[in-house]
């Protein structure tokens, strides 16, 4: 049975009850009214509210049914006129509760009041009196919700989740999945007092000084999101309302009630000014627009989600809070950080229906992640739905003023932050930091870096052909220094010059000093200085470009979207570096970087085809994936994603970069020749094994273009070289491996929720859409999380796998869930699989359809009585609604 929409208004003297129920038989609905007991039922669908006040049905009552929207509205009078009925809008507090069980596990969740229990055993005689009655009360309680399995453990195990209640929840999953979503090692086995300090330190290990005043010094990068209007500064408590999306969550939570004591209460407040606190962050930094790093984001701030951190007071939230804002997100500013906690503020005094919301919000993200964070949404979110729910408003808002009195300084955090911007803002007074736009000095570096240098003015005797060669020189110089100080546009990728324009020459030290002239003058320094201030020139402006990973991952932005859209055939190659340079930890980095860069793609053998090569030595060339030149049925991107990079292994060695372009050269002489071909080449840059550069001539005279993504560290030039001109467009150097994950989240942040759908030749594939003990049971069995008649398919945009139900049937696809459209209702088509399927109603409300499935608007037929006009039934009998209301 489906548990229908619904929502409830009341005046002085009436409770109206609206039910939401389009594919409802109307000729069997039931209504049932007795004190503050609601039931409605309507084949397919079962509803039962609680009501905090009672009703009753008189002469007043009425109910109507409109045909259009699929309402049934449903009015009933007050038993004690002008009483305030509360909390109509917490939805899944108005869902009745099953029936009471005799065993419960009391550090779990309440079955029953206590309070309730104690008048029942004082009046035992009663119970017994109203025994058949009840019996016969109970065939109206429908499972509303699954009831979720406990797990008994030791009472000294480990202990997280909602209210710290949990234990042993994830010893059924892999390791290396779960650390997808965690930091905390071994959660199921480090006791709670060890986290705070392993955490702690990770932070400190993760705080990076760079990245911080790299932001501390632009504030014009940080500035948009701070002064951003939320939504919250101007929204009135009285007018937060649930969303349709909102309420269709609430309904499907179970009504369970919390034995809570008052540590266990404060703890739960502390990690919900936590959470609340990333999901503002998020909130502010995407401008109130998710994106698909936003679960991430939420998730990583944290550190109740993130490390199953439980606090003893506000003050240590909010410092925490604050450190991982400076730590892990693109942004890393203290303004920032500190207008978002005025955000969580703000939150709080809206009261608890807004906070709400927010928790749904999270809970939505968590849901569609590619990563599993849905296990957050069991272990924490869910629960707070429900508590927040049953809490009084007064519990809420007795955390502003304790939030207010919180003045957080940068001490606090532990993280030097005064002694760092001391030393920021003391190089600036010096004018060691470059005011320039972020563009100005891209092109002022790649002109010291790349281009030729002119003669020096000693050389003005030399022959006429190194005057020549000079002036030559001097004339591309002055051309590209010029265009270097306008903002790059998307146009200038596709203009270059010849490749030998960005080599190198011996003569950059003397450029670079004659470009420093101005500046050294303008400080009166000596000649003799240029040295100097050469080397902190330079190493001021690599400072400031470090951590740019906005603009780098605007030009390969550029590049992505170009390649999406003047073409739907695309064959891209990866050529990853598996050497021993690299490391295990590295290696895996840039399969990550892979995965994130193909999000953008729909890869399938009609569009996109991808091929990834590993390379160490020259006996270390490994073609984990060919889709361009072998043709097989699982060339799609859900078997890409979750099985074939995870099954590519780092093997070590030389760095044979020749040999890697030579693969890739192979591979893409037998790809399609009307499709754009692309090399991405990832490495830390220093090559051995023989110079790679004319094999990668080779593959640009052919028309392929090619990334370069490398260390700083490594061999810039020779990647430089490697690439398509301009070289500064298509080559990407950063300081770690780690960092092109943060590029590509930056630059790919398009959340790909829809898309084609197509079968997959195994159905078991589709099993990954199962928990790891589900998954046991069904391999037990020899079946598959897919229902029976349901198809297992693969997203080609999005990349996940979705059981899909066949036409004339709705449903998510899963095991047990695929139902024939109920009568009066058809399919016409298959769910896309971002969606559960779902049934459109015949035209007409008097149409039946007796075919099952009913495919087409053509089973929809007049039911008996009824002759057919067009899309209309007419008739001699009454159609109009009837909506009997039985009391007891």
């Amino acid at each position: 049975m489906l548990t229908p929409r619904f929502e409830i208004t009341q005046t002085d003297s009436e409770v109206t009850i609206i039910v939401h129920a389009p594919y409802a038989n109307i000729k069997d609905v039931e209504v049932y009214v007795e004190g503050n007991d609601f039931r409605f039922y309507a084949t397919p669908y079962y509803l039962r509210l609680k009501l905090p006040g009672e009703i009753e049905e008189n002469d007043a009552s009425s109910g109507s049914y409109d045909c259009e929207k699929g309402d049934f509205t449903l009015k009933f009078s007050k038993v004690n006129k002008g009483e305030f009925f509360s909390n109509l809008d917490m939805i899944t507090s108005l869902l009745a509760p099953p029936k009471k069980k005799t065993t419960i596990v009391p550090n779990i969740e309440v079955i029953g009041n206590p309070a309730n229990s104690e008048k029942i055993d004082k009046s035992s005689d009663e119970e017994n009196g109203e025994q058949n009655d009840t019996e016969q009360s109970d065939e109206w309680f429908i499972p509303q919700s699954v009831p979720s399995e406990n797990i008994i453990l030791p009472i000294d195990s480990p202990k997280y989740g909602f209210a710290n209640k949990i234990s042993g929840a994830l010893m059924a999953f892999e390791p290396a999945w779960i650390k997808e979503i965690i930091d905390l090692p071994m959660p199921d086995q480090i006791p709670e007092k060890e986290r705070k300090a392993l955490r702690e330190k990770k932070e400190f290990e993760d705080f990076d000084e760079d990245h911080y005043m790299a932001d501390l010094m632009e504030p014009e990068c940080v500035e948009p999101y701070i002064s951003y209007k939320l939504e919250w500064y101007t929204l009135k408590k009285e007018d937060i309302t649930l969303d349709k999306d909102e309420v269709d969550l609430l309904k499907e939570l179970p009504n369970k009630e919390y034995l809570l004591n008052d540590e266990e209460i404060q703890l739960l407040l502390c990690s919900l000014v936590d959470i609340l606190y990333s999901s503002c962050y998020n909130h502010r930094t995407t401008l109130g627009d998710n994106t698909v790093e936003s679960g991430w984001t939420i998730n990583k701030l944290s550190s109740t989600l993130c490390w199953f951190q439980s606090f003893s007071n506000m003050n240590e939230v909010i410092n925490s809070c604050i450190r991982r804002s400076l730590c892990y997100p693109i942004l890393r500013n203290w303004d920032l950080s500190m207008k978002v906690f005025e955000d969580v503020k703000q939150v709080i005094k809206l009261g608890k229906k807004y906070i709400i919301k927010r928790f749904c919000d999270i809970h939505s993200l968590f849901n569609n992640s590619y990563e599993p964070r849905y296990l957050l949404n069991q272990l924490y979110i869910k629960d707070y739905l429900i508590w927040l729910q049953h809490i009084p408003d007064s519990l809420i808002e007795s955390l502003y003023p304790i939030l207010e009195d919180i003045h957080p300084n940068k001490e606090d955090v532990k993280l030097e932050l005064v002694e760092l911007e001391e030393a920021a803002y003391s190089v600036q007074k010096e004018g060691l930091v470059i005011k320039n736009t972020v563009h100005d000095i891209i092109g002022h570096v790649q002109n010291l870096s790349i281009h030729a240098a002119p003669s020096d003015k000693s050389s003005e005797s030399s022959s006429s052909t190194d005057s020549s060669d000079t002036d030559s020189d001097s004339e591309s110089d002055s051309s590209s220094s010029t265009s270097s100080n306008s903002s790059l546009d998307s146009d200038d990728l596709t203009k270059c010059s010849n490749v030998s324009e960005f080599q190198l020459k011996d003569s950059f030290k003397t450029r670079a000093a004659d470009e420093i002239d101005l500046t050294t003058r303008n400080y009166g320094k000596e000649e003799s200085n240029k040295d100097q201030y050469l080397y902190q020139y330079l190493e001021t402006a690599n400072k400031v470009l470090r951590r740019k990973a906005d603009l780098l991952s605007h030009l390969l932005k550029i590049h992505i979207d170009r390649l999406r859209n003047e073409t739907d055939e695309v064959e891209l190659v990866f050529l990853v570096d598996a050497s021993g340079s690299i490391g295990l930890h590295n290696f895996r980095s840039e399969l990550n970087f892979v995965k994130k860069l193909l999000a953008e793609f729909t890869v399938e053998p009609l569009t996109t085809r991808v091929a990834i090569v590993t390379f160490g030595g020259k006996r270390n060339i490994n073609r984990n994936v060919d889709q361009i030149s072998k043709i097989r049925k699982d060339n799609h991107k859900c078997y890409l994603l979750n099985k074939q990079l995870n099954n590519i292994s780092y093997t070590g060695g030389g760095t044979y970069t020749r040999g890697a372009l030579l693969e890739a050269l192979a591979i893409l002489e037998r790809g399609r020749k009307t499709a754009k071909k692309v090399v991405f080449l990832i490495t830390d840059g220093f090559s051995n094994g023989g110079d790679p550069r004319p094999v990668a001539d080779l593959l640009k005279n052919a028309g392929v273009m090619i990334f370069t993504f490398g260390i700083r560290t490594g061999n810039v030039k020779e990647l430089h070289d490697i690439a398509s001109c301009p070289g500064y467009a298509y080559s990407y150097f950063l300081d770690s491996f780690s960092e092109f994950e943060a590029l590509a989240r930056r630059a790919l942040h398009h959340d790909l929720k829809t898309g084609k759908y197509v079968p997959v030749e195994i159905s078991s594939d589709c099993n990954i859409l199962c928990r790891a003990t589900e998954r046991s049971n069904i391999k037990a069995k020899g079946t598959n999380c897919c229902d029976d008649i349901a198809i297992c398919s693969c997203g080609v945009t999005t990349g996940h796998y979705a059981c899909i139900c066949p036409i004339g049937f709705f449903g998510s696809g899963l095991r047990g869930s695929c139902q024939p459209c109920p009568n009066g209702t058809y399919a016409s088509g298959y769910a896309s699989g971002d969606s559960t399927s779902v049934c459109i109603p015949c035209p007409d409300v008097n149409h039946i359809t007796l075919k099952v499935p009913a495919t087409t608007m053509e089973d929809c037929i007049c039911a008996f009585g009824f002759t057919t006009d067009g899309r209309k039934c007419e008739g001699n009998r009454e159609t109009s609604l009837y909506v009997g209301l039985i009391s007891s």
